[in-house]
């Protein structure tokens, strides 16, 4: 998780097993242990029919880049009952950078350059400072410099800012990565002992919503 610093997976993420009749091992997992119960928070905001699942991120995140592929492959596999709403996260100045980014390509309509960002960040070492330099970093990938620098510096994604400043707050996010389930259960890297187990909880908030 990275606030401001970066911390190791924590020791509370260690599994605890549950025997079934048939000798059948099967992860249990525990509130306060694997996962924090939400209270007084905004209501979950997904289609009907499917559980939504925020992740809260920041370009600059190592360990963001490290989980994208993985929650996007969990994703595909389940596209119909799952509703994800990525959320950058805004901590600094250096990491509205980020946010602006994020809501830049939403409002072109290009968040498929989404994992593009991460990977020119972390391996490239292509640094995020000003709308004009994004803005011809990505000019590669069909983006007009011009253009991106206009909506990345837009009122439109000034105001979103602040979605992206209270909303970590409201959930009680304290760094990133980290995911909330259905507006109600909170899973950080403090919870886990890998990217992969952090997922697997989810899988378990969805199917058993304990």
């Amino acid at each position: 998780m990275i606030h401001l610093r970066l911390a190791a997976f924590g020791l509370a993420g260690l599994l605890a097993i549950t025997v079934s009749a048939d000798d059948s091992a099967t992860p249990q997992y525990l509130e306060d242990q694997h996962y924090t119960v939400l209270e007084n928070v905004p209501p979950a905001q997904a289609p009907e029919g499917k559980t939504e699942l925020i992740e809260f991120f920041w370009y600059g995140c190592p360990h963001c880049h490290k989980m994208e592929p993985l929650l996007k492959q969990w994703l595909e596999e389940r596209t119909d009952t799952v509703h994800l709403r990525l959320l950058p996260t805004v901590f600094s100045a250096r990491w509205a950078i980020g946010a602006r980014v994020y809501y830049a390509l939403e409002s072109m309509g290009r968040l498929d350059l989404h994992p593009v960002v991460f990977y020119l960040v972390h391996e490239q070492g292509r640094p995020l400072k000003t709308g004009e330099g994004i803005g011809r970093m990505l000019e590669p990938f069909e983006i007009d410099p011009a253009a991106f620098s206009e909506v990345f510096r837009s009122q439109a994604v000034t105001d979103r800012l602040e979605e992206a400043r209270e909303l970590p707050e409201a959930y009680g996010i304290d760094g990133v990565p980290a995911l909330v389930v259905d507006g109600r259960y909170r899973i950080t890297t403090k919870n886990a002992t890998s990217y992969q187990m952090i997922l697997d909880i989810a899988d378990f908030l969805i199917r058993e919503k304990p």
